[in-house]
């Protein structure tokens, strides 16, 4: 499925990004009012929260009192549920919480990672392609968010650890929420009232923007924030609203957002993420755990790799020997470039191909079938790149690692 940008702002540099982020703040409609951002790595991608996928919407309420029933330790100085969800969200649990930031930068990192390629449909010629998709940026402003113990949180977080398989009316979850001290005794009786009523419905139906505490490091990083939907739905079966039954629902949260966007093309994520470097925006400064620390170290040194030897045992040399010992079988680069030149390869395989020879220049190379196999192994790999099938690639560099050994 193509991503229609006709409302959409393609951005090519952090610095063009952060001009339209300029503007964006200038032209708020309530210049009071605070920004938010999600970046997705995927243009096609619904938006929503974890819990709202797979149907684990219907698990919810095990997800939300397991923990607490198996590790209770964990949980000893949390206050309410959306504490609770909070720690959840933290350590992969599926949730109802969808994570924005007040940090644009955040948002562009995350719709700058990379994502395997995908069937696309033009929308004019109707051909499909398989391309990588492309990574979006949403907003919304909003003059009102939330904080993490506000009445509204408290009620849907609460009444996301509730069971509604079965029917549940709107007066037993009011009942309910009176029971489990989240409302008063004055709120159950004006909710129980049929004007009443409704004020509840438009709680548990709204989308809450929040902002949580911040109680772990990756959040204070990452500036993070939530949204907490309700979204149940409500089916009335007679005339007393209080009978009526609470359930519930999944739902894409995109118009929660602004109907613009920003959108990244595949070809200049990798350009943007090292600009983000730049900002100190990487997976080092936003993931402060050992475990993405450590990611990030081995992420940034893969590009200075080369190729490095196959073991094999010494074996001592005789001084009466007449075996000559090369200490480094250096080709003739221009014995090469002729070889590799006459294959019908386009500029650019040519190059890969010499430095593949050019990395791999062990001592005794021709001698070693290990080396010859490496060699043969990444030039196979350069060739599958560059849209070869596996028997033409293998073939060719047969071909080609034999004329370079006869031209020595």
């Amino acid at each position: 499925m193509s991503l229609n940008t006709d409302e959409g702002i393609e951005i090519t540099s952090v610095d063009e990004y952060m001009r339209e982020i300029s503007k964006l703040n200038q032209n708020k409609k309530d210049p009071n009012a605070q920004m938010f951002f999600r970046g997705q790595a995927v243009d096609y991608w619904d938006i929503r929260p974890s819990i709202f996928r797979d149907q684990m919407l219907s698990v919810e309420h095990n997800l939300m009192s397991e923990p607490l029933r198996q590790i209770p330790n964990e949980f000893n100085n949390l206050g309410d549920s959306f504490e609770i969800m909070e720690k959840y969200q933290h350590y992969g649990m599926c949730t109802r919480l969808l994570d924005i930031t007040t940090n644009p930068l955040v948002a562009l990192y995350f719709s700058c990672e990379r994502y395997k390629k995908e069937e696309y449909k033009d929308r004019e010629t109707k051909n499909i392609e398989k391309v990588a998709p492309r990574g979006i940026v949403y907003f919304k402003e909003d003059n009102m968010p939330l904080k993490y113990n506000d009445l509204e949180v408290r009620i849907i977080s609460r009444l996301a650890s509730y069971d509604m398989n079965s029917d549940r009316t709107l007066e037993e979850i009011v009942e309910k929420l009176y029971q489990d001290t989240v409302i008063s005794m004055d709120l159950k009786k004006k909710w129980l009232e049929e004007n009443g009523m409704f004020e509840f419905i438009h709680i548990c139906q709204s989308v809450c923007t929040v902002l949580p505490i911040m109680n772990n490091d990756r959040l204070i990083r990452q500036s993070g924030a939530f949204l907490l939907p309700g979204k149940f739905i409500v089916t009335n079966r007679g005339d007393n609203l209080k009978n009526a039954i609470i359930a519930k629902a999944e739902s894409n949260l995109r118009n929660e957002f602004e109907g613009m966007f920003f959108y990244i093309d595949d070809n200049n994520k990798e350009k943007i993420r090292t600009e983000l470097e730049n900002c100190n925006i990487s997976e080092a400064n936003l993931f402060p755990e050992l475990e993405y620390q450590l990611k990030y170290i081995r992420k940034h040194n893969e590009q200075f790799r080369r190729a490095v030897s196959y073991f094999e045992k010494f074996e001592k040399i005789e001084k009466n020997s007449t075996y000559n010992v090369e200490i480094k079988d250096e080709y003739d680069i221009d014995k090469l470039r002729m070889v590799i030149g006459k294959y019908d390869l386009e500029d650019g395989v040519k190059r890969e191909i010499e430095n593949v020879f050019l990395n791999n220049q062990d001592v005794d190379w021709i001698k070693r079938d290990s080396v010859i196999s490496r060699i043969k192994i990444q030039i196979c790999k350069k060739l599958l790149d560059n849209g070869y099938v596996k028997a033409d690639a293998e073939k060719l560099a047969k071909n080609i690692i034999a004329k370079v050994i006869r031209e020595k």
